[in-house]
């Protein structure tokens, strides 16, 4: 099997993409971005899938997705976020916020072979444009996985895991007090 990966945001352009400021610089790696996808396409009849996840590009009308799928021989579309609502703001690309292509996402998930999803709620609401559809959930299901009351660190150290991106890194921090708590406790 081959694989080639083909992210819009480099590795370069990750470090700086959601801080403030950086107008520049960011201008830039977009217009790389940009050229990279026009790339993309001149190549993507070769692979027999082409796996996106939240989009193809991130500003504008689906035009790139529209490309995509109308090249692509089959198309996994993984959409692991709630992108599509209004709601979903970036505080350090505010400019952004107004010129998103909030219509990529449903674009996608009507047009993709298979649309992968990480929440109940998410896969209902794909459901809507696609019948295909895995959810792979993300959240914990606390039925089926019950927290204990009690647990015994003799010997041993307690390790919290988190899993998340940028934007919702700042919940994390409103368990700050538990985790000093947990910590003063051993």
């Amino acid at each position: 099997m081959n694989l080639k990966s083909g992210p819009f945001v480099s590795t370069k352009f990750s470090k700086i993409v959601h801080k403030k400021g950086f107008y520049f610089e960011k201008i830039w790696f977009l217009i790389l971005a940009y050229f990279g996808r026009i790339r993309d396409l001149w190549n993507i009849r070769k692979y027999d899938i082409v796996y996106i996840h939240l989009w193809v590009t991130p500003i504008g009308p689906p035009l790139f997705e529209f490309l995509f799928c109308a090249f692509a021989k089959k198309v996994i579309y993984d959409i692991d976020d709630l992108i599509f609502l209004k709601g979903t703001k970036s505080a350090a690309n505010r400019i952004v916020n107004f010129i998103k292509g909030r219509r990529k996402p449903v674009y996608l998930m009507k047009k993709a072979n298979h649309v992968i999803t990480c929440t109940p709620y998410l896969d209902a609401f794909v459901k809507r444009y696609n019948q295909k559809t895995t959810d792979i959930s993300s959240t914990v299901n606390t039925d089926d996985y019950v927290p204990k009351n009690n647990y015994d660190f003799a010997g041993g150290q307690m390790i919290i895991g988190w899993s998340g991106s940028h934007s919702t890194s700042k919940y994390v921090y409103l368990l700050k007090d538990v985790f000093w708590e947990l910590k003063i406790r051993g």
